[in-house]
Order: C-alpha cells, then sequence, then structure tokens
C-alpha cells in the first residue's frame, strides 16, 4: 500500500491509454495530492474524472495482480517499498502491464531500483530560462516553473507538445519523452540566477523505460495532476 504525499492535459492522455487504469491510494485526509482534497494541492478533480472513465482504485498493492493489460499510477509514494510491494510490482511488469511513476523528491528511487529499471530520479532546484510564472509581488520570476518540451512519440503524449511543470526534478535514464531546453540548470543555492559553478543544459522531465515485458515511465512532477 503506497500513501500519497504531495495543465490536467497530460493527465487526461495517461487515463486515456488503457480501459482500466489503476492507481495507489491510502490517505484519506486533506494531505497534500489526496485524492480526498479539494483544495489547489489535490487531486480530487483529477480521480474524478479518471473514475469517470473506469479507473480503479487500489488500496491493497497485490490487487493489481488481478488486472491484464493495465496502467497503475504511483503518484508521489512517501515511504519505502516492502520487499513484498517490490515483488509484486516486478510481477506486474512481467505480465507486460505499464507502471507511471511520477515523484520529485527521489523517493520513488528505491522503487525503481527494487524493480530493476536502470532510471532514477535526481532531486534538485531545476530550473530554466523558459518558465511560465512570476511572483507578481516581487516582480521576480520563478524559473522553477519549467516548461518542457515533448521530444519523442509515444501513446502517453499524444496531443501533448508542451508541458508546465512545478518544481520538477530530474529523470536519468531511459527513453527521453521530455526535456528542458538548453537554457536550463540546477540552482543550487537557490538564488534564481546562472552561477559559474552552475552549467546550463538540457535536463529530461518524462522517460520511458522496458523492464521485462513490460514498460515504465518516470515523471519528474506529480504535481501536474
Amino acid at each position: 500500500m503506497i500513501p500519497i504525499r504531495k495543465i490536467v492535459l497530460f493527465a487526461v492522455v495517461i487515463v486515456a491509454l488503457s480501459c482500466i487504469p489503476l492507481y495507489l491510494h491510502l490517505t484519506t485526509t486533506g494531505a497534500e495530492f489526496s485524492r480526498y482534497n479539494t483544495q489547489w494541492n489535490g487531486t480530487s478533480l483529477f480521480f474524478e474524472d479518471l473514475e469517470g472513465r473506469g479507473a480503479v482504485m487500489i488500496s491493497d498493492l497485490p490487487g493489481i495482480l488481478d488486472y491484464r493489460g493495465s496502467r497503475l499510477l504511483v503518484l508521489a509514494p512517501d515511504r519505502a517499498f516492502t520487499a513484498e510491494d517490490l515483488g509484486v510490482l516486478r510481477s506486474y511488469l512481467s505480465g507486460g502491464n505499464t507502471l507511471i511513476l511520477a515523484d520529485d523528491i527521489g523517493t520513488g528511487n528505491q522503487m525503481l531500483a527494487g524493480i530493476g529499471a536502470g532510471t532514477r530520479l535526481l532531486p534538485g532546484n531545476l530550473s530554466s530560462l523558459d518558465f511560465f510564472l512570476w511572483d507578481t509581488q516581487s516582480g521576480r520570476y520563478q524559473p522553477s516553473s519549467v516548461i518542457g518540451s515533448v521530444t519523442r512519440e509515444d501513446p502517453l503524449t499524444r496531443g501533448v507538445e508542451v508541458l508546465l511543470l512545478n518544481k520538477p526534478a530530474a529523470v536519468e535514464g531511459g527513453e527521453v519523452l521530455a526535456e528542458t531546453s538548453l537554457m536550463s540548470w540546477m540552482d543550487e543555492n537557490g538564488d534564481r540566477r546562472i552561477n559559474p559553478d552552475e552549467i546550463l543544459g538540457t535536463y529530461s522531465l518524462l522517460t520511458r523505460e522496458r523492464v521485462g515485458a513490460g514498460t515504465l515511465y518516470v515523471l519528474s512532477d506529480p504535481s501536474i495532476f
């Protein structure tokens, strides 16, 4: 069981991918990313739409093995996965299913290692000169409001050209499906400026990897939901 921690166009594309989309959920409060949180930092509208399309909420992880040809969304996991959890996820992927992990703090790396994936999340203050938010009070820009571009065709990104992300991590490994522009960097000291020891370059935001007979997607920002 994976508790939940912590526009919508990308999320709707995920929903349309399968007649049996699944998602893990345990939190029943107003916590960030909670399916029951109706505020701006909740996911109630997203999951309401998801369930209207035939999605199934999973609170007991082994239950995913009952669904063939399905896609499982793991949104912002906030604790380690047990050995039993990881075995279930490996079996799920071995059955040719799809797993989508959305995480920005790196907790999901333990899961990625446990299922034998090569992809890893690189948490940090990823910033870009291609941004979409300004701080109206200070008049300063928010370089962590990163704009990413879709770079490779995939059913997950069909019809999507741009992703708007809020304080994303970077992703290492896998086939890159979306990335930042060249004018991006890890802002180590948080000053919103490019310093001599901070290197400009592109950073992966969404990747795809084949794991056994299944497919793994890693998205570096759960707040897109």
